[in-house]
């Protein structure tokens, strides 16, 4: 991934886009957590792919049945930290970073997960949308197996 686009941009033209970018995995983070599912297929291009610890899901009908599939009790706070933008052009941009998940089921609490992310960007008539998002576990708890 590299910040130099093809093409010169003004510096408040990057900042703008990387500021869209940032907005997109803050708002993901906040419908997630409200399981606001309709507002996290609205973050996506129609021709998505999500890659969830490598399990893909193509455009957002699959997306959308990945969501509904996720247990009804569950509650979720994402944290991410450590986002870099970069700005390919006018049009598409890329990041990555980490995000902390804490989940809890019904009264059962679930291990804090943490993961990294890479996602791809692209401007669409709707503003910016996250075209790939790849995500992958880090971090897992250690289990004593003896």
């Amino acid at each position: 991934m590299t910040s130099a686009p093809d093409v010169p941009l003004e510096e408040s033209a990057i900042a703008a886009i990387e500021r869209a970018c940032l907005r997109l995995v803050h708002a993901f983070n906040h419908r997630a957590d409200e399981r606001d599912h309709d507002g996290i297929l609205a973050l996506f291009t129609e021709d998505c792919l999500y890659d969830f610890a490598g399990k893909e899901f193509r455009g957002t009908a699959a997306l959308r049945s990945a969501l509904a599939a996720g247990p009804s009790d569950r509650g979720m706070v994402h944290m991410s930290s450590d986002v870099i933008v970069d700005v390919l052009d006018e049009q598409s941009a890329t990041s990555r970073g980490h995000v902390l998940i804490a989940e809890i089921f019904g009264s059962e609490r679930a291990p804090v997960r943490f993961a990294s992310f890479a996602d791809e960007y692209r401007l669409t008539d709707k503003g910016w949308r996250i075209q790939r998002r790849r995500l992958r576990h880090t971090l897992t708890p250690v289990t004593d197996k003896a």
